[in-house]
């Protein structure tokens, strides 16, 4: 097991290694940069194929520094040289091998998504799909003169909101187009029974990655900053910047309170305890002042027998905010998750302004990502996703 140990760290020097740059101390307004090591298993088997594939190189000595001892560093004698010779890109937050090639796809991708854009064919064809979708991403002028045109008809739907039942039916609106609100809701693999598939509810509904941000002494400051973030997303709404103020504090104190009772990133690794399976009736009486029933029928879910669920102590805490915040509060949260989830696609204020966050403070980046790489990222995380595998297997691999 040494040996075997020893091959897959040594395999890695530059393939296995990455830096990460993350927000350590916001206060003091410092990047730290923290090198993450990993192995790949099939660096070693290509590594044993040597007489059947004698030209692969899966160990590059030339990324070692060999003037530190492996006794007493192993991984900067596997990598230190190729760290001290590569930096980490200003759009990005990591870099690794891994990266590289994401980059080298990308070109492929966008040579393919080019293409579609100048040759779209038939309406419902995938080069149309793909090609009016990337060409309209790329337009920043004809987006810049959209501003919020886009989402104007969900936010006069969100201001329209009069009752409880008004509120259910828009949270199960914002799911059915993908937006995350509230709650996670969805249909995958039984854990316990892989031959069938089960509805899933998950606790969520923040906009941070995970509850520590809300309650850690050291995510104070980047707490206070999210919240600014919030309070400017208003701003660029058109409201005044007293009002955003207010706004985004409701925003947060509900953002906060659903925190409070989530799990742990820690716990939620745990399957024990993020799988309970309850019947209809109980999600039903463990909602109370949500209308699962309705929220099922307005998503178009047929009734079920059971479901599994995250987190019971969060859904019981939905229900009290249900009852203890009022309209306009849960106007002002849904308000920021509708725009948060498509500030990607609207104007350049917006764009920049979710950067300013989201990109540097948050993830250490110093300038965007052009927008054919950023058409692409949004492109894999939709529906129509698999189209664009379909073409770049079409091409590189028939």
């Amino acid at each position: 097991m040494g040996l075997l140990y020893a091959l897959f760290s040594i395999s890695g020097n530059k393939y296995l290694c990455r830096k990460v740059k993350f927000e350590a101390n916001k206060s003091s307004n410092r990047m730290k940069n923290v090198k993450i090591y990993s192995g790949l298993m099939f660096a070693l088997v290509l590594s044993a194929c040597g007489s059947k594939y004698p030209n692969l190189n899966t160990i590059n000595l030339d990324y070692m520094d060999k003037s530190v001892s492996p006794k007493e560093d192993f991984f900067q004698f596997s990598n230190g040289t190729w760290l001290a010779k590569n930096t980490i890109p200003a759009s990005e937050s990591r870099w690794g091998s891994f990266n590289e090639l994401e980059q080298e796809n990308k070109r492929k991708l966008t040579d393919i998504l080019t293409f579609a854009s100048k040759n779209q064919g038939e309406k419902g064809s995938q080069n149309q799909i793909l090609g009016a979708y990337y060409a309209s991403y790329l337009n920043m002028d004809l987006r810049n003169k959209a501003g919020n045109a886009g989402i104007e008809k969900e936010l006069q739907q969100i201001k329209n909101i009069n009752s409880k039942q008004d509120l259910v039916k828009m949270v199960s609106s914002m799911h059915t187009d993908g937006i995350r609100a509230i709650f996670g809701f969805g249909v995958r693999q039984d854990l316990k029974n892989v031959n069938r598939n089960i509805a899933y509810l998950n606790q969520g509904g923040i906009g941070l990655p995970n509850k520590e941000y809300y309650q850690n002494e050291n995510k104070a400051e980047l707490l206070k900053s999210y919240e600014k973030h919030v309070a400017k997303t208003f701003e660029l709404l058109g409201q005044s910047a007293d009002k955003s103020a207010q706004l985004a504090g409701d925003v947060l104190r509900i953002e906060k309170a659903l925190a409070d009772s989530m799990l742990s990133p820690a716990q939620m690794r745990v399957p024990e305890k993020t799988y309970n399976k309850k019947s209809f009736e109980e999600i039903v009486s463990l909602f109370g002042n949500f209308d699962f029933p309705s929220y099922l029928n307005n998503i178009q879910f047929s009734k079920v027998d059971s479901l599994v669920v995250s987190n019971p102590s969060f859904l019981i805490q939905v229900s009290n905010l249900i009852n203890s915040e009022s309209l306009d509060s849960w106007k002002s949260y849904l308000t920021w998750h509708l725009v948060n989830h498509y500030s990607q696609h609207l104007d350049e204020k917006m764009v920049n302004h979710h950067f300013e966050f989201f990109g540097k403070k948050l993830s250490g980046k110093k300038e965007r990502k052009p927008l054919s790489e950023s058409a692409i990222d949004e492109i894999t995380r939709m529906e129509f996703s698999e189209l664009l595998g379909k073409a770049f297997v079409e091409k590189h691999f028939s």
